[in-house]
């Protein structure tokens, strides 16, 4: 919803709900996007399931197509339950600062179903331990977790349009860079993990392909500066 049309500021929610029919669990999430001043204030809280590559390996549909008609199952998926803010501001041109905290507890799940409309004697189900596709041993224990951490991205943008309150800078032809660095607390809020992780990103979407439409590329490194508690 648009709350200041003469500065186009607008505040966002979103909800998620998902339950699963053989685990018989609910997870539900809420999010949001809050506008403050010149900064802008996030949050996320709830529940949910969700895969061990936060990249997205294949989409929910995709894993349940190839589920129930080719009996391979590409997600692990491990629990989650998280309480998620950040705030976010353009520190100056093209280039944005974040500051995000996050606390979560994450349990490692086992199939629960090996339901599928075409059983494939040659094939069967792995579980959502990647090292031991054919056991159910937990991946990892149930532990927690209180992180925060900074980025700044920035974007070789120099056209904007102008309100009266400042200025929206326009998409770039050119990908966007990003810099973040995450710091997690042992012992802080019952948080098991410490560890320190430097990643660097660069990303362009909406990248015109002609008569084909649009397509988007992310490429990503990081380097654990310490990792002496992980799960």
């Amino acid at each position: 919803r648009q709350i200041d049309s003469l500065s186009n500021k607008y505040v966002s929610f979103s909800g998620k709900i998902r339950y699963g029919f053989s685990s018989k669990d609910l997870y539900g999430n809420i999010s949001g996007n809050i506008p403050a001043g010149k900064s802008n204030l996030g949050f996320m809280i709830g529940s949910d399931v969700l895969d061990l590559n936060n990249q997205g390996s294949i989409t929910p549909l995709g894993n349940s197509i190839n589920s129930l008609f080719y009996e391979r199952n590409y997600l692990k998926l491990y629990e989650k339950k998280f309480v998620n803010l950040s705030v976010s501001r353009r520190l100056s041109g093209g280039l944005v600062g974040t500051l995000s905290g996050e606390w979560a507890n994450r349990k490692a799940l086992q199939n629960t179903t090996d339901y599928t409309f075409i059983d494939d004697k040659t094939r069967q189900f792995t579980s959502n331990n990647p090292f031991d596709p054919l056991s159910d041993a937990d991946l990892f224990p149930e532990n927690q977790s209180f992180k925060m951490g900074i980025r700044a991205t920035y974007e070789f943008s120099k056209e904007y349009a102008t309100y009266p309150n400042g200025k929206v800078y326009l998409p770039s032809k050119y990908p966007r860079l990003g810099l973040s660095y995450t710091h997690s607390f042992k012992n802080v809020l019952g948080s098991d993990t410490q560890f320190d992780l430097l990643s660097f990103d660069i990303q362009k979407s909406d990248i015109s392909v002609g008569l084909y439409g649009k397509t988007s590329f992310w490429l990503g490194g990081g380097k654990f500066l310490n990792n002496e508690h992980m799960y």
